[in-house]
């Protein structure tokens, strides 16, 4: 199963090193504590939330210098998931070629609600590049939902797709810091085979 990090106190992980979880499970689970990853290649996660990183309970994620990539869920978030009342930093990190096939975000999915509770999760972006993901509902590279607050600063969010609304992302509560580039995805009319 999926490499599970939970009540961590101050957990880093890293190195120069791919983890493929070759399609089998996501790659890791986060449920708890604080934890670093750091100089990882996060690839080939298949999961229902979170191909790749799924994040929730109270933990709280940074990555540095980390590429996810080529992960799938088959719900939200391809990359990454946020739920519950999780907290991510992405700093020097690249969001690319996730898939979320029945869901939104995929490279990044951030939940303002766990079941009844509403909860608020923290999402800061520093020098991240979210490109070529695709969701298969809306919101190709990153579905922040309304609750969901952070900043955004020094990104480029480019070539991502998506089934039937035509953002690159979406993150109302989300603060657009400086020198972020932007780009207009293109709408899929049908399904992507």
């Amino acid at each position: 199963g999926p490499l599970l990090i939970n009540d961590a106190d101050g957990l880093t992980i890293s190195g120069n090193v791919v983890i493929d979880a070759e399609s089998r499970f996501g790659v890791f689970e986060v449920t708890g504590g604080i934890a670093t990853l750091d100089g990882l290649t996060i690839t080939g996660g298949s999961a229902t939330t979170g191909g790749g990183i799924a994040i929730s309970g109270s933990a709280d994620v940074t990555t540095r210098n980390v590429t996810i990539d080529s992960n799938i869920a088959s719900s939200d978030g391809g990359g990454v998931s946020v739920t519950d009342d999780g907290v991510l930093l992405l700093a020097n990190t690249t969001l690319s070629n996730n898939t979320a096939t029945g869901g939104g975000g995929g490279g990044l999915f951030a939940s303002s609600t766990a079941g009844n509770i509403t909860a608020v999760n923290t999402v800061d972006f520093d020098n991240i590049t979210v490109t070529g993901n695709y969701a298969g509902e809306d919101l190709g590279g990153i579905n922040a939902q309304v609750g969901v607050t952070g900043t955004i600063d020094n990104s480029i969010f480019l070539g991502n797709r998506a089934f039937s609304i035509a953002y690159e992302g979406r993150a109302p509560d989300v603060t657009f810091g400086g020198n972020n580039i932007v780009a207009e995805i293109e709408v899929i009319e049908g399904p992507v085979t």
